[in-house]
């Protein structure tokens, strides 16, 4: 009769480690996926100024149809970087949601292997103290 319970007791705690270990790997990627978002809104703004600049250099040289180009290259890397630092915002606020769950799971689990120990006792010597 004890090791049918044992054996479910260590089948629960390999499952709560797994499902743990997921939510840690799902909240790696998310971080990990926040950090290129911010790498590539940074990247967008670098090629925003350098527009720019192809826009001051197309002006000096009257062509204003090259300068126009340029231009709507500069909106649109502008709006790019928005939205990117936008979308990592929004990933890493999942993150720290995610990560807030998981140290919540872990806490209450080890909340219940303390309620376990303490029910197990007598308590008499609990009082005591």
């Amino acid at each position: 009769l004890l090791l049918p319970a044992i054996a479910l007791c260590l089948l629960l705690r390999l499952r709560e480690h797994m499902s743990t270990k997921g939510l840690e790997n799902q909240l790696f990627n998310l971080k990990f996926t926040g950090k290129q978002l911010k790498r590539l809104s940074i990247k967008c703004s670098k090629e925003e100024k350098s527009e720019k600049l192809k826009i001051k250099k197309a002006l000096e040289k009257d062509n204003h149809d090259g300068a126009r180009i340029h231009a709507q290259n500069a909106i649109r890397q502008k709006n790019n970087a928005q939205n990117y630092l936008r979308l990592s915002s929004r990933v890493e606020a999942v993150a720290s949601r995610l990560e807030s769950a998981i140290k919540m799971q872990q806490v209450s689990a080890m909340l219940s292997v303390t309620f376990r120990a303490v029910a197990n006792r007598p308590l008499e010597p609990i009082c005591l103290l």
